[in-house]
């Protein structure tokens, strides 16, 4: 054998191995992924599963109320009316010129009477980061339409400090001559004289009796509202029926 021959012999040999690196009992990657997309879908099918018939629940509940709803109206004369063309919503707390979605119009004690749905949308803090989101505040609109046009006048109940009538009517207490009304509810946008003619003994007893609720007036359109939304047409009567007594009792 030659020099070079025993030279190269000196030398080891590098043989290329595969080799599995995937230690014994650990499944590999691709295992570990196959389950995972295995148990993201059976989840999506159970999640589908449980959805569907929530779904067919909730429209289903969605029909009846519109048709017990259809049933009230065609039965006491009532009519519905989606986006409105009215300006309530300058009345109204967030003062959003469209958020009146629907109102339902009828006669309730001899007068006319529109119950609506109003909301609108506020910036708020979202969680205890401090960063913020957005919110919605629902409420059911009530108007009972005067005969003829009063003056703009607002009641409501000290404490409350409701900038929004505030807002619309003025700044300014016209007392009514009677202290206990006085201590406990405060008239604004009008002078003194008139907040005595048209809150004569019986409105304010009915007051202080919580019978009726803060209430405003611009020209025919007598107003209050309520936290919340139509759901069921038995609300209709039960939220309108305190303004139709307002209405009864001005100047009495």
């Amino acid at each position: 054998m030659t020099d070079r021959g025993r030279a190269e012999d000196s030398h080891p040999h590098h043989v290329l191995v595969d080799v599995d690196q995937t230690s014994p009992g650990v499944p590999s990657a691709g295992l570990v992924g196959a389950f995972m997309l295995l148990f993201v879908c059976l989840g999506g099918v159970t999640f589908l599963a449980a959805a569907v018939p929530l779904v067919i629940v909730v429209t289903r509940r969605g029909r009846a109320r519109r048709e017990r709803m259809r049933q009230w109206m065609a039965q006491y004369g009532w009519t519905m009316t989606e986006s409105p063309a009215v300006d309530w919503g300058n009345r109204l707390p967030g003062q959003n010129p469209g958020g009146v979605s629907r109102i339902i119009c009828g006669t309730l004690g001899g007068r006319p009477v529109c119950v609506g749905d109003y909301s609108y949308t506020y910036r708020a803090l979202a969680d205890n980061t401090g960063r913020r989101g957005s919110a919605r505040r629902a409420y059911v609109v009530v108007v009972v339409r005067l005969a003829e046009p009063g003056p703009t006048i607002a009641v409501e109940r000290r404490g409350a400090f409701s900038k929004l009538a505030r807002t619309l009517v003025g700044e300014g207490d016209a007392g009514t001559a009677d202290p206990q009304f006085d201590r406990t509810f405060r008239v604004l946008g009008c002078d003194p004289m008139t907040a005595q003619r048209l809150l004569g003994p019986a409105l304010r007893a009915a007051h202080l009796a919580g019978q009726v609720p803060p209430w405003s007036l611009q020209q025919t359109e007598l107003m209050t509202y309520y936290p919340g939304n139509i759901d069921r047409p038995e609300q209709i009567p039960r939220c309108a029926a305190p303004l139709v007594r307002v209405a009864d009792l001005l100047g009495r």
